[in-house]
C-alpha cells in the first residue's frame, strides 16, 4: 500500500476514534454540502429570473457581506464560547434558509427577498468554518489528532463542495 494512502487511512481512523472530532467533521461535511447545493440552486434561480447578469449580481451580493463578516465573526468567536456561537449560527442559517424557502413558495417568488436572504445566509455561513476549526485544538487530545482533524476538515469541505455542486436539479 502506498505510504500516502496508508497515512490517509490512519488519519480517518484517528478522527473517527475521537467523538468530538468525528462530530465536527460530519457537521462540516453537512455545512459544505448544504452551502454548495444552495449555491447551485440560487444560481439556477437567478439565471431563470434574469439571465447571466443576475447570476453575477447575486454572486457579488453574496460575496461582499461574507468578506466583511469573516474577520468580525472570527473575532466574535474568539471572545465567546465557540460551541454556543456555532449553535447560534446554525440555527440562524436554518431560519434564513427557511425564509428563502417561504419567499420562494409563498410570496410569489419575490426575487429581492430571496436574494437578500441569500446574502444574509452567505454572510452567516461563512462564519461557521472559522469558528468550527478553531474548536479543533480544544477537542483533539494529541498533536496527531489535530493534524488528522485538519486534514479531515479540508477533505470533507472538498467532498461537500463536489457533491453539493453535482446535486441533480429536481
Amino acid at each position: 500500500m502506498q505510504a500516502w494512502l496508508r497515512g490517509g487511512a490512519l488519519g480517518v481512523v484517528t478522527v473517527a476514534r475521537n467523538p468530538g472530532l468525528r462530530q465536527i467533521a460530519f457537521s462540516l461535511a453537512g455545512v459544505s454540502l448544504g452551502e454548495s447545493a444552495f449555491g447551485v440552486a440560487l444560481a439556477v434561480y437567478a439565471y431563470r429570473a434574469g439571465g447571466a447578469t443576475a447570476v453575477g449580481i447575486v454572486g457579488l451580493v453574496c460575496l461582499v457581506p461574507s468578506a466583511v463578516t469573516v474577520p468580525l465573526g472570527s473575532w466574535f468567536g474568539d471572545r465567546h464560547e465557540r460551541e454556543g456561537v456555532l449553535v447560534a449560527l446554525a440555527l440562524t442559517c436554518a431560519a434564513v434558509l427557511g425564509g428563502c424557502t417561504a419567499a420562494f413558495y409563498y410570496s410569489g417568488r419575490d426575487d429581492a427577498a430571496i436574494f437578500a436572504l441569500a446574502a444574509a445566509q452567505a454572510a452567516l455561513a461563512s462564519l461557521i468554518w472559522p469558528v468550527a476549526t478553531a474548536l479543533l485544538p480544544s477537542v483533539a487530545t494529541t498533536p496527531t489528532e489535530l493534524i488528522a482533524a485538519n486534514a479531515a476538515t479540508s477533505t470533507v469541505d472538498g467532498l461537500g463542495t463536489l457533491l453539493g455542486r453535482s446535486w441533480p436539479e429536481s
